[in-house]
């Protein structure tokens, strides 16, 4: 596995979402709303037998500004929503060259704070899974 590559084909699957700004590392700082592709958090490497797949979960953060305003609220609804131009993971589920399957097995919306600024964030894991 090409960490690298995987963390560009998950970048590259949040462009088709028109408003995001992608970045496909832990950005330094950023422009709401805007999403970034973390480092995985697991990976396994014996998925299969005799090493025949790999399995890692990637942190995908879609910080969309000031936790304390309405606008901020619907617009982390529509990137959570599981259909529509909008949902990320209508965007991420499904392969690519970098990888078999991806997955986005969880979400949550918590604050985050980039650069001293505060922002409202989903923070979703997604699943990897491709073969060696």
């Amino acid at each position: 596995m090409d960490v690298s590559r995987v963390m560009d084909a998950i970048a590259q699957n949040l462009d088709s979402i028109e408003s995001l700004r992608v970045f496909a590392y832990p950005a330094p700082g950023v422009t709401p709303p805007a999403a970034m592709v973390g480092w995985p958090s697991a990976i396994d490497y014996d998925q299969a037998l005799a090493r025949g797949a790999w399995q890692a979960t990637f942190p995908v953060l879609i910080a969309v500004g000031k936790g304390d305003v309405r606008s901020a609220r619907d617009t982390i609804g529509a990137y959570l929503d599981g259909k529509g131009p909008d949902s990320v993971r209508v965007a991420l589920d499904g392969p690519t060259a970098a990888y078999d399957a991806a997955r986005v097995t969880s979400a949550r919306v918590e604050p985050i704070t980039i650069a001293g600024i505060e922002y409202l964030a989903a923070v979703l894991d997604v699943e990897i899974v491709g073969g060696m």
